[in-house]
């Protein structure tokens, strides 16, 4: 692939198959129930053309029962989190995994200014 292409999926696949010669196909200690990180080049075969967009270097297909099963439920996960993290901060309680250490994230944070910061906990016309 020229340099031009060596961006996205097409950097993921550069080289293929890397692996080939004696020593040069590493087994991380990964469980084996976890799965493969090793997303469109496989230790047999060719490269998984099937996963990715020509014209979309920075995506790949995703079929419905995917989107489904593992994307749609670890999304609405993820809002969750989010959402009670932020009703923690707006209550004024210790929003750790937004705040940071010691409310770190929170300094010179242009989402999190000087007004808002003096009237948390304060607002309760806020849901």
């Amino acid at each position: 692939m020229d340099n031009n292409t060596s961006i996205g999926w097409h950097k993921l696949v550069e080289g293929y198959p890397w692996f080939s010669g004696q020593g040069n196909y590493p087994l991380p200690a990964y469980s084996e129930y976890m799965p493969s990180p090793r997303l469109g080049k496989r230790a047999y075969g060719e490269v998984d053309f099937s996963l990715f967009i020509d014209n979309d270097p920075f995506g790949w297909t995703v079929s419905e029962i995917e989107e489904a099963y593992e994307i749609q439920p670890g999304l609405v996960n993820l809002a969750n989190q989010i959402m009670s993290e932020m009703v923690e901060l707006g209550l004024g309680k210790p929003a750790y995994r937004i705040a940071g250490h010691q409310r770190r994230n929170l300094n010179n944070n242009p989402y999190w200014p000087a007004e808002l910061a003096e009237r948390v906990g304060k607002l309760d016309h806020e849901q």
